[in-house]
């Protein structure tokens, strides 16, 4: 397991227990899914893009696999959607402000990752004016 500072471990594993709730949330309601599904969705939704994002930027292996505590949170994402659904459907507002409060956590933990990575600096220009 790499060492990253622990603020972004924080967003990175704040954002993947957003997304996996949202997953499960719509595993319940939309498709009506039994408790398998949802952890199953949850932990797609949940893990997924950071997945892509590790692989494109060849962080490899993603830190999905490299630290338990990614599956973990994903899967408890899953499992509070389905024991809190019919609590959690009445927070319809609150749901949608959450996934946009996700996204902003993986934007930031991306950004930072990549630039750890010493991607997307600028590169000093061959002639010199």
């Amino acid at each position: 397991m790499k060492t990253e500072p622990a603020l972004l471990v924080s967003l990175d594993l704040g954002g993947t227990f957003t997304y996996a709730v949202n997953g499960g949330l719509t595993a319940v309601h939309a498709a009506r899914l039994d408790i398998v599904g949802i952890v199953t969705l949850a932990m797609v939704s949940g893990l997924g893009g950071g997945i892509i994002r590790d692989i494109l930027l060849g962080a490899l292996p993603p830190a999905a696999f490299s630290d338990w505590r990614h599956l973990a949170v994903a899967a408890a994402g899953g499992l509070a959607a389905f024991a809190l659904s019919c609590q959690l459907a009445r927070l319809a507002t609150p749901i949608t402000l959450l996934d946009a409060a996700g996204r902003g956590l993986f934007a930031v933990t991306g950004a930072s990752k990549a630039l750890g990575l010493g991607l997307g600096r600028p590169r000093p220009s061959s002639s010199a004016p």
